[in-house]
Parts: structure tokens; sequence; C-alpha cells
């Protein structure tokens, strides 16, 4: 599959370098704290900012290097920022318009209105910005910048001022919006619930270095730094001790590695425990206590408190409810087994 988007040695503000690779017609999401440089690298992406180092190329061609720093227009590429602004005295329409004075585009109206109406927006082509609530108006940006056809849509934090209902059905329409348009997506964003297994590449930044850029499958059975796991999905961290090739001696009794440790004993190591590799067993010996019960649909949510500073949620269906009390008998099932060395302190 060829690529849409390739970082060589991009540099940021702090000097760390990013690379990484987005295929044609998918989606990369890049997840990270409000001071991580998500931010910035979309930004050095689009041309806003200028970088020292390093290579951006877009469907093969070297758009972008030191010392060449093109428009985005010229690179064929359009940011969304979370802060885009309108022009209140004109509709959506009059607005989509004014956006393309600069492209030759034939019959700017019926192409601006094919826009609108692929993101749900036609019947409100003569409204006014005012008259918009927070996810129209978002679609209403997206829909600024797919007018100009871009090869690569960049989105900066596009879930931050949407409701949890709105964000989920938001990113359920982004692989329409790559179909519809033909083009990529990369966005931003540090906000985790339901945005997981969004796209088809997945990173996570912290302190301006890219950890890991992988499929979100990969970062989440994979993770190679703490800050990966946390934020691709919920777990705990158990502390643990190498007691021979293969078994850890854990807060939550012996745990064994089918494959092995490679590890001397006595290595001092954490392992992360998922919801899902906590497997209800009624003849079990590890028990937890619930903390907190809650009923959704077919499924229980627990809140389990597995030692007494380790506490972790975990949904089973609620036919089980009858058979769990006060605390639930379980097994361990740890379908990845993801190790990370203790500090000497901890």
């Amino acid at each position: 599959m060829a690529d849409l988007l390739k970082l060589n040695g991009m540099t940021l503000f702090s000097g760390a370098e990013v690379s990484l690779t987005l295929p044609e017609n998918k989606i990369g999401v890049v997840l990270g704290g409000a001071e991580s440089g998500k931010g910035e690298l979309l930004r050095r992406i689009s041309g806003l900012i200028p970088f020292a180092e390093g290579e951006i190329f877009l469907r093969g061609d070297l758009i972008a290097r030191s010392g060449k720093s093109p428009t985005p227009r010229e690179r064929n590429i359009e940011m969304v920022l979370q802060e885009g602004g309108f022009y209140p005295h004109l509709n959506l329409l009059e607005n989509l318009k004014l956006g393309l004075q600069k492209y030759r585009i034939n019959n700017k109206s019926q192409h601006c209105m094919h826009v609108l109406a692929e993101l749900g927006l036609d019947g409100l082509a003569r409204h006014y910005p005012a008259a918009l609530n927070r996810e129209q108006l978002r679609y209403l940006l997206i829909a600024r910048a797919l007018a100009t056809r871009p090869a690569l849509l960049l989105l900066e934090e596009p879930l931050l001022d949407l409701s949890v209902e709105a964000r989920y059905t938001f990113l359920d329409r982004l692989p329409q919006i790559v179909e519809a348009f033909d083009c990529g997506i990369l966005l931003s964003t540090q906000v985790r619930q339901g945005v997981l297994f969004a796209g088809d590449y997945a990173g996570v930044m912290e302190h301006e270095i890219l950890l890991q850029w992988d499929s979100p499958q990969n970062l989440y059975l994979i993770p190679k730094k703490r800050t990966v796991a946390h934020y691709m999905g919920e777990g705990v961290l158990v502390k643990g001790v190498v007691h021979d090739e293969l078994r850890l001696d854990t807060e939550l009794g012996m745990v064994d590695h089918p494959s092995g440790f490679g590890l001397p004993t006595g290595t001092r190591l954490e392992l992360l425990i998922r919801p899902e590799d906590i497997v209800f067993d009624e003849k079990a010996r590890r028990r937890a206590r619930i903390v907190q019960r809650a009923v959704h649909g077919g499924k229980t949510f627990y809140r389990l408190q597995l030692t007494p500073e380790l506490e972790i949620e975990r949904a089973f269906s609620s036919y089980l409810d009858e058979r769990i009390s006060g605390e639930l008998r379980y097994r361990l099932e740890i379908r990845s087994m993801v190790l990370f060395k203790r500090k000497k302190s901890s």
C-alpha cells in the first residue's frame, strides 16, 4: 500500500525528531496531553510552523524540508484548528465559497453544496453560523477544509467541545469522509474515551516525543512505554519479582509466563493487567472486593478492588449478576504479557 504521508526525522521545538508513515486513505490518531507536542506536530506538517530538520513526503513527493517550507495550499494539505472561526454575516454556503476564491473550481456553489451534503449539512446551507450547535460548527469547519480537495486533512482536537454521544458519532463518520473525499486524515486529541480504535494507525506523544506509532491493536497489546499503555486502555500495573524463568511472583500471586521471561531471578518488574485478563470463575482462589456496581443494558460494570491499592473496572454479562455478591472470584488469563522494569526506588 502506497504511503500518503511520510515524516522523516522532522524536528519539533525541543529538537526531538518525529518519523511516521500514514498510508493512502487511512486515518491516523495522535494521542497525548495538552503539552505533549501533538498540536505542534500537526502545525509543522501543515506548514503553519516551519521546522529546522527533516523531510515531509506527500504521495511520494518531497513537499517540505529544511529551507523549503511551502504554504498549506501548496502542500495540498488542509488543517482544521481547534478554535476555527467563521464570518458571522455569511451563511454556510457563502462561508465555504469564500474559502475557494483562489481555487479554480467550476460552479463553486454546486461544488460547495456537494461537500455540505456529504457531511449532512446541505439542509442548513442558508443558515448562519450563530444558528448552529457545536457539532454542526465542527462539521462546517471540516466542510470548509474539504472543499479545497486536500490529499490530507489534519484535525486539531476535534472532540474536546463535543458531547460524549457526539464524539462517537463524529468518529464513526471519519471513514465515510475518507471514502467520499479520497483523502487521509490525521487527528490529534487528548480525549481517550472512544478514541482507542478509531484510526487505522495511532501514536502517543509525551514531551514532544512520539513514543510509539503502530496499529491500535499493537499499541494496545504491545505498548513499549507506560504512557502508551495508559492511553490505550484501562489497566493496572502490578508489582512483581521474577521467581524463575516461567513464573512471576506478584501482588496477586504467582503468574505464569508461557514463553519465559529471559530475565535473571529477582528482577523487579511491573505487569500490566487489562480488564479482559480478569475472568469470572466461581472455583477460583483469587478474590476481588466489589466496590461499585452499575448496570448498562446487558452489561454489569464492576469496580473491583484487587488489593488495598489496586482497583480496576470490569464488565460482565448481566446474567452473571445473581452469581456475584460482595466479592468476585476470578482467575487471570493474560492475553498479552506486557512487562516494564521497575525503578530501583519502587
